[in-house]
């Protein structure tokens, strides 16, 4: 809501201030000219404004006829973010998907390996799961599909316009410069140092005029972030002394990590197990040739590791009510990229680990489907089946094993047409 707040702002009085509008949301901070903004970064703001406004204009008429209690136009709703969320995470996060799927196995592989790295990706994770929920966390992990798949391509403008926008979708993932600098350097190697220079500087310039853009007018300076302000952050009330950067350690608190990791209420063992799997097995299944997908399993890891060590020293460790560990979504997606070549080279008790795994995942994903995505602070699992408790619920769950079970058979047939032709692997075509 902050940054729709932001939008209406945008819209209706061509400013990024949401001083009529931050009571919408918990999430603002207000500069000491008494002004209130979100203290959300503006990447996914930026680049919905023009859906946005084309929709808001649109129920203009519609909206003035029906003013809340001050007066205003309703708050954004329905179809803002059913279009904007679809528009701008959910297609490109499948598009990205599938592409970098292709890209990362361009001989193919079995068509249960392709289903279940694709399972994993789209349905398994966290990022996935908040996909249809217009927040900077998806997005991030939106774009860090697109950072992997241009890698893969050997596109490094493209994969650094994607990974601009990371950047510019969460504050924290400003800490991944620090891989992505790696992930670069075999290529300035191998290319040059000025030609690489070239490509990531063209690709980056979009997303970095807007950050200094926003940054400037809002606060002013590029480098000036909205948390040395007041702001109302997850973790309630932040008061004036030291503004929510106060409140942060640069060294992990060891109980958040544990929670972070291990905890029942948004642990990754309880909410995509197989991350495990792949963080410490995909090493030994990639094979020496497969030098492109090891240097994104290595950016990926290290990803995950700074994202976990900041998360765990955040006092909104937890996220609020979120479906899982929020905060390391950007990270997430990319892991299920390396779960078929896992199921495609691990003895036949692994692969039936790895696959339990992954579907104790999308379990979960089909309970969050049929109930509630915002699950309190409370052991996760226990809530959501608790939360089965109506025909409707268990419509919904049925809706979705139909539609997951349609795309295997799918998946085999197009297999079984495969094998029959003398081909042993899946066209990812």
């Amino acid at each position: 809501m902050a940054r729709f707040a932001t939008l209406r702002a945008m819209t209706d009085e061509h400013t990024f201030r949401i001083d009529h509008y931050f009571d919408w949301t918990e999430d603002w901070a207000r500069t000491p000219d008494g002004h209130y903004y979100s203290n959300k970064a503006p990447g996914p703001t930026l680049i919905a404004f023009p859906l946005f406004w084309v929709i808001d204009k649109s129920l203009y008429s519609i909206q003035e006829k029906h003013p809340d209690e001050q007066g205003r136009r309703q708050a954004p709703r329905g179809i803002h973010k059913v279009a904007i969320s679809t528009i701008f995470q959910l297609l490109p996060f499948l598009i990205f998907s599938l592409l970098a799927l292709s890209a990362a196995y361009p001989q193919g592989v079995s068509a249960p390996a392709y289903f279940l790295g694709l399972l994993a990706i789209l349905f398994g994770n966290t990022a996935a799961v908040l996909m249809n929920s217009y927040m900077g966390n998806p997005f991030a992990g939106m774009a860090m599909m697109g950072v992997a798949y241009f890698f893969l391509r050997r596109q490094l403008g493209w994969m650094s316009f994607c990974f601009g926008w990371v950047v510019l979708s969460d504050y924290m993932e400003a800490a991944l410069v620090i891989p992505f600098a790696f992930l670069l350097w075999p290529e300035i190697r191998e290319r040059g140092f000025l030609k690489v220079a070239k490509s990531v500087a063209g690709g980056a310039l979009i997303p970095a005029v807007l950050w200094c853009w926003y940054h400037t007018v809002c606060f002013g300076s590029p480098l000036s972030l909205p948390f040395k302000y007041d702001v109302q952050a997850l973790a309630g009330k932040v008061d004036d002394v030291g503004g929510l950067w106060g409140k942060i350690s640069f060294l992990p608190k060891p109980q958040w990590l544990w929670e972070l990791l291990f905890g029942s209420s948004r642990g990754v063992l309880f909410t995509q197990p197989w991350l495990f799997i792949c963080l410490v097995l995909a090493p030994l299944c990639l094979k020496p040739t497969d030098t492109r997908l090891r240097r994104l399993f290595w950016f990926t890891a290290s990803s995950f590791v700074i994202l976990l060590w900041l998360n765990a020293g955040f006092p909104g460790w937890h996220g609020g009510g979120s479906p899982g560990p929020r905060y390391l979504c950007a990270a997430l997606p990319v892991f299920g990229l390396f779960v078929p070549c896992l199921f495609a080279r691990g003895p036949r008790s692994f692969r039936a680990l790895l696959a339990l795994s992954v579907f104790s995942s999308l379990v979960l994903r089909a309970l969050v489907y049929a109930t509630w995505i915002l699950p309190p602070p409370e052991p996760i699992w226990n809530y959501y089946l608790r939360a089965i408790a109506s025909p409707k619920e268990w419509g919904l769950l049925t809706l979705f094993t139909v539609a997951i079970s349609s795309a295997f058979y799918f998946f085999q047939r197009r297999a079984m047409k495969l094998n029959s032709q003398g081909q042993t692997t899946f066209a990812n075509r």
